[in-house]
């Protein structure tokens, strides 16, 4: 998946199913949960269903953060969609889906988006690392618990108080990361 999104920010022409529209979105949210379910031994179906819950996921996770968000899309949305996915292949329930949701929120939820690279494949990387290590500890009990950072009762409160935090609070840091990228690169090149 990593190379994928390594493939794409280099301008490899390779076919890439977008989410959300974005082509590192979409391998992110589907790459990870086949490879899952593969190694798992799910069956085709449910890595079908386990892929349309990923993106569905992702592009409601996107609807929150914003289409140009200071967010990571790729990290954050997408992670979630993954974690969405394969919490449904493991057989979580809705309601440990939701504590990993929460979960990635509370772990990754401030990563930073500067800008498409060839660096977004190591944060493709961590971030399915740390959706996928979730479903886990929710299977085992351990989750954020409410009310703790950006974590709230709910996946969807958890999401809500994220988008607000992305699309208001987040702004002046987006401001000020372009500026400073913008006067490295201006002070390289002359």
């Amino acid at each position: 998946m990593a190379a994928a999104g390594d493939a794409r920010m280099s301008g490899e022409n390779l076919p890439a199913m977008s989410c959300a529209s974005s082509g590192n979105v979409g391998i992110t949210a589907s790459v990870p949960i086949k490879v899952f379910g593969d190694f798992y031994h799910c069956t085709e179906q449910d890595i079908i269903k386990a892929v349309a819950l990923s993106y569905l996921v992702t592009i409601y996770a996107k609807c929150h953060i914003g289409r140009l968000s200071p967010v990571c899309a790729c990290s954050i949305a997408a992670s979630l969609g993954v974690a969405a996915g394969c919490g449904f292949l493991n057989k979580l329930s809705n309601q440990q889906i939701g504590h990993v949701i929460s979960n990635v929120i509370g772990a990754i939820g401030g990563t930073f988006c500067d800008g498409a690279k060839n660096g977004c494949a190591i944060k493709l990387s961590t971030s399915i690392g740390v959706a996928i290590e979730n479903v886990f500890l929710v299977e085992n009990g351990a989750y954020i618990n409410a009310d703790e950072g950006l974590v709230g009762n709910s996946a969807d409160e958890s999401l809500q108080l994220l988008g607000k935090i992305a699309r208001e609070g987040m702004l002046q840091a987006d401001i000020k990361m372009c500026e400073e990228i913008i006067k490295r690169n201006k002070s390289r090149n002359k």
